[in-house]
This record gives structure tokens, sequence and C-alpha cells, in this order.
């Protein structure tokens, strides 16, 4: 069903920010109390971290789940967020359900933070590539 309304739009954007949430405390394993997410319509990242959090997750992450992409829009309020949390920029989106199967989630960072998490892979456990 499409988001029409605004509660309809506000409880998807809730939705996607509470999937990204999961994926990242259980995927890094971080305790998801570290974690909150914000309220609809509130200013700043989507994902407000602990200190502990910070640790594992230098993030601040903005989430869209929308079928019209508005990227630089998008990216340059992410920058923005990030830079008042004192966090990296972390784009995080997906097309909304369509027809056909459902859209990855895609993230975007800046080039020079994934050289330098790339680098500190390669540093503690080889190569994050594919085999």
């Amino acid at each position: 069903m499409p988001a029409n309304t605004t509660k309809t739009k506000k409880a998807k954007g809730r939705d996607f920010q509470d999937e990204i949430h999961e994926a990242v405390t259980t995927g890094l394993g971080i305790d998801p109390e570290d974690i909150k997410t914000t309220s609809m319509g509130e200013s700043g990242v989507d994902l407000i971290l602990s200190p502990a959090a910070k640790k594992k997750f230098g993030w601040g992450v903005e989430c869209k789940r929308q079928e019209k992409v508005e990227f630089w829009k998008w990216w340059n309020q992410c920058k923005a967020n990030a830079l008042v949390a004192h966090l990296k920029p972390f784009l995080v989106f997906r097309r909304n359900h369509t027809k056909q199967e459902r859209s990855d989630t895609l993230v975007v960072v800046r080039l020079e933070d994934f050289i330098e998490l790339q680098k500190k892979a390669n540093e503690e456990k080889g190569s994050i590539g594919y085999d």
C-alpha cells in the first residue's frame, strides 16, 4: 500500500529506521539500548549513538525509503546532520516496495571514509572484499 498520508509516510520511515537500527546492532554486536531511533520529524541524525556505540559505529545515519530519489538533497542533509553530531555521514536508502521484488538497501559514504575503513579492515583481518 502506498504511503499517501502524513501518518503512513511517517510510519514507513519509522519502520525503515527500525530496520536499520536492527541491522546495525545485530550486525556489529552493539547493545540495542546504545542506539536510539529519532522521532519522525525530529531534526538531526536518525540514529542517536551512545558513547559506547560511537566506538563501534561512528556514523551519522540518514535513512530514506522513497521511490523518488533526491540524492543530493538527501546527501546534503546527511552531511549537515553528521557534522553537528561529530560523526561521519552515512546515507542509507531503499526504494519502496514495488510490484517487482524488494529493492536493495544501499549505503553512501565519502570515498575518504571508505578508504579509511578498508585500511583498518586490511590491518585487522585482511581484505573485506569478496573471495
